[in-house]
């Protein structure tokens, strides 16, 4: 069965030597912190799990919450019927974090308590959903959780096939699937034209479809193409170049635009209702409901490994802007900034990366937040002073080397996703990979003159 499968990590190479020791400490710390919660959780377990497991939908457990750890892993691991629905079996979200309606390997991360509204990304902030790659007996509840949460920016972080491992399953058509009948090609006007269509009359193109049999779902790709560069240039922005950043040699991004044709069977109760209202301006008249979104596939990032700073960079550019670029389409009916979704294959290493480094590109860039960001991520007070311990920073005030302050936040920010999905961010290097973002960040917003105050 699949879900057996044991994520493992592959042997570490030989030289080392480069990696900060700080970093090193400060993943097995974030382990550790996991471990603990794990083990209380199945300390609970022990003790009061019932014989009849195989058919409780709370795994044996009763329905009395009161004495159960804030930390549980209930629907993914007692109970028998999602044991399959996993990926990997030592990988899983917390209960408090999963997306509500049917069961997905899926974790809900709201927005980090402390950012403001500083860039645009509304009230409460931006959040996100962090997940495994689906399972193809899972698609439909995988669309189903996409149109329900209004996801109109989905990032994949893993090709489909690693070392001849498989790592994901293929949930849009190639270009081979041709469907029968006839789809408008022109994308949905929010502000940037990414596929740069020319308007036109005649009959469109038909496109490829990706049907999902009974289930009543398919999945039309609209457009894709392989990026060699970064989006567009913000006419605000003050940059002094005159085009978008390359990507780094041997980066394999592509752009998907993908149509989600509701189906009736697997939705969550309200997903039909939220996706009609929300696509019925924008669909002929007696066409089932649909939800367009655009899916970023960095597929040349290697499990358990970190890429260049460049490429994440410029994926971090990407999200931005197709997530900006969504907001026209928001209705009465989804008011607020819907959630970026990003999976890799078990959803913690590379997902987690571009997550922290996401939350740590729209913090104010001041001296004040560097303070305050550690407190707000993790509250308590003892398990902050163990994970921050090497970074040498007197309680309070924040005085330690240079450098610390960039590390404290890192460390507070994985910590905090952490407490939605166990494992985010899984090696040093991927660690790393945020604290240089975060060190660059600081750099740009310092030569810019743009530090907040």
């Amino acid at each position: 069965m699949r879900s057996s499968r044991q994520r493992t990590k592959p042997r570490a190479p030989s030289s080392n030597t480069e990696l900060d020791d700080r970093l090193v400490r400060g993943i097995a710390r974030l382990g550790e912190l996991d471990r603990r919660r794990l083990d209380t959780w199945l300390d609970y377990v022990d003790s009061h799990q019932s014989d009849d497991a195989d058919e409780d939908d709370n795994g044996g457990l009763g329905q009395d919450e009161d004495d159960r750890p804030a930390y549980s892993w209930t629907q993914a691991r007692l109970v028998k019927s999602h044991l399959r629905d996993n990926r990997y079996s030592n990988i899983a979200a917390w209960d408090h974090a999963l997306l509500p309606g049917l069961y997905l390997n899926a974790s809900l991360i709201p927005p980090l308590p402390f950012a403001p509204d500083t860039k645009g990304k509304g009230r409460n902030g931006q959040a996100y959903i962090a997940s495994q790659a689906p399972l193809p007996h899972t698609f439909p509840t995988f669309f189903a959780h996409l149109c329900a949460q209004h996801v109109r920016v989905l990032v994949m972080l893993t090709p489909l096939e690693e070392r001849g491992a498989p790592k994901a399953d293929r949930y849009w058509p190639s270009q081979a699937e041709q469907t029968q009948s006839s789809l408008s090609s022109r994308l949905y006007d929010a502000g940037a034209h990414i596929f740069h269509h020319q308007a036109g009359g005649g009959a469109a193109a038909a496109k490829p479809r990706m049907n999902l049999g009974s289930t009543g779902w398919s999945v039309d790709l609209l457009e894709e193409r392989e990026l060699s560069t970064g989006p567009p240039l913000d006419p605000s922005s003050s940059s002094t170049s005159q085009h978008p950043r390359a990507l780094p040699q041997g980066t394999l991004l592509h752009l998907r635009h993908l149509r989600l044709h509701i189906g009736s069977h697997t939705s969550p109760a309200d997903c039909q209702s939220i996706s009609s209202s929300s696509s019925s301006s924008s669909r002929p008249e007696h066409s089932p409901p649909h939800q367009d979104l655009f899916q970023l596939h960095l597929s040349s990032w290697a499990d358990w490994g970190a890429d260049s700073l460049e490429t994440l960079d410029i994926l971090l550019d990407w999200i931005d802007h197709l997530q900006q670029s969504s907001q026209p389409l928001q209705t009465q009916t989804s008011p607020s900034i819907p959630p970026i979704w990003i999976h890799c294959s078990a959803g913690v290493g590379r997902s987690g990366t571009v997550i922290a480094a996401h939350i740590l590109r729209h913090l104010p860039t001041s001296s004040t937040t560097s303070k305050l960001v550690p407190a707000s991520a993790v509250p308590e007070d003892r398990d902050r002073a163990y994970l921050l311990a090497d970074c040498n920073l007197a309680e309070g005030e924040g005085e330690g080397e240079e450098g610390d302050d960039d590390l404290a936040q890192c460390i507070a920010v994985v910590a905090y996703l952490r407490r939605y999905r166990p494992s985010m961010v899984q090696t040093p290097a991927q660690l790393g990979m945020i604290y240089e973002a975060g060190a660059s960040i600081r750099e740009r917003a310092k030569s810019e003159g743009t530090e907040l105050a």
